[in-house]
């Protein structure tokens, strides 16, 4: 049975056997792409009194570029799998193994990273 494109049950199997999100095309247009475009907008709004919510964080790259410049980073994804895989790339966040059962109505959980000064 095939798994259909943008469903829970294929951002679970992404999760559980390619570590992370990963878009599964070449980008045809030149630079900037979304991501690039993200970081642009999100960059120079980064204070130390910024509180962000980062909505679909996936295996947590924004959050190691992004959150230690932030008074608080709090990710969301409905895929337990990967605010796990948050937790093992970004040691420094400091997110809790134990996370509070704190679901959206979707079943989707919350975090709240606590990053360590370097």
């Amino acid at each position: 049975m095939a798994v259909r494109p943008q469903s829970r049950a294929w951002f679970h199997h992404l999760a559980q056997t390619q570590g992370g999100y990963f878009y599964p095309w070449n980008q045809v247009l030149e630079a900037p792409g979304g991501e690039e475009l993200f970081g642009a907008l999100l960059e120079p709004l980064l204070t130390p009194q910024t509180r962000v919510l980062k909505a679909g964080c996936a295996e947590g790259k924004d959050a190691d570029r992004f959150g230690p410049r932030a008074a608080s980073w709090t990710g969301y994804d409905f895929v337990p799998e990967f605010v796990e895989l948050d937790r093992r790339n970004i040691p420094a966040a400091e997110i809790p193994s134990s996370l509070p059962n704190k679901k959206s109505p979707q079943r989707g959980l919350f975090y709240k990273a606590g990053f360590r000064s370097s």
